[in-house]
């Protein structure tokens, strides 16, 4: 190709394309194999029960994905270290679709919303009392503080022509269940889906347990919605703030008037990618006896 012939608007586009497609935060079909474990994987926030043929890291998102199974229930695993996305997730929820048919259909969603505290934020960044105060203006950290009692923890969950969105207790006393914790750094999300099919008050898969289950996970990405409330709720900010404190708190996770996208002047680098919509799509083949395997689809 004689790259002198081409218009440079034609290139500059090209370039701009790809820039969109590398930082959209979509990930390609996932294929991997679930092992079956013996004993029931105890949803406490912990990655201490996870064996290591479950658990595979995928570099675009940085994240690692768990999958396993016994006869009964199967175990979904979510971890990472990005703030932003873990305060992302406790503001807007981490979704789980499945589908029994191995696909992308969005037959069954849990959505889980939980995450961490800001004084857990403070203590993972090693922020002391005093550093926060010299950051906030007069005010603000108790109006930041408000807020984040205001998010409730919670599991949704809902099933195509069987159950609309309904908020369900978390311990899976109706079925499917779920735990938010940190270990060692990670934010760690943990699901457990009962295999049998749904009944009265009990909501499963109803699939075997040997057969090949298309799950996908989004999290991340915008709420204008909730945007809009977080700033109302803030008064829109203090003189100076250019139209109110974005959600998430310590300088915010979403673009601030005045002080330029995130990651741009005045923000952190790669806070712009890490605050897209994340989107994966696992191929998983239960029942399988042999340590895990995975490869991508393009």
């Amino acid at each position: 190709m004689n790259w002198k012939k081409i218009p440079i608007g034609t290139i500059i586009f090209f370039l701009f394309f790809l820039k969109i497609l590398s930082s959209s935060g979509y990930c390609k079909n996932i294929e991997l194999s679930a092992p079956p474990v013996e004993q029931q994987i105890k949803l406490d926030g912990k990655l201490t029960d996870w064996p290591e043929e479950a658990t595979y890291f995928l570099g675009e998102p940085e994240a690692t994905m768990g999958v396993c199974h016994d006869s009964v229930n199967i175990y979904i695993l979510v971890s990472f270290r990005k703030p932003e996305w873990a305060r992302q997730v406790r503001r807007s929820g981490l979704t789980v679709w499945l589908d029994a048919k191995g696909k992308k259909n969005k037959d069954f969603m849990l959505r889980f919303t939980d995450g961490p505290t800001r004084e857990e934020m403070k203590e993972i960044a090693g922020m002391n009392e005093e550093s926060q105060q010299r950051e906030m203006p007069a005010g603000m950290q108790e109006r930041m503080a408000e807020m984040d009692k205001k998010l409730e923890n919670g599991l949704v969950c809902f099933q195509k022509d069987y159950l609309a969105e309904k908020p369900i207790p978390m311990d899976g006393s109706q079925g499917p269940a779920a735990a938010f914790g940190i270990d060692k750094g990670f934010f760690v999300y943990e699901f457990r889906i009962p295999l049998q099919a749904s009944s009265a008050m009990h909501y499963g898969l109803g699939v075997a347990p040997d057969q090949v289950l298309g799950v996908g996970l989004t999290w991340g990405g915008f709420d204008r919605e909730k945007m809009r409330e977080s700033r109302r709720d803030m008064g829109n900010g203090p003189p100076g703030m250019g139209g109110g404190m974005a959600p998430g708190g310590m300088g915010g996770d979403m673009p601030m008037g005045g002080g330029g996208r995130r990651g741009g002047p005045g923000g952190r680098p790669g806070d712009d990618q890490a605050l897209q919509k994340q989107e994966v799509w696992l191929k998983v083949k239960m029942a399988a006896t042999a340590p895990n395997e995975a490869s991508t689809n393009k």
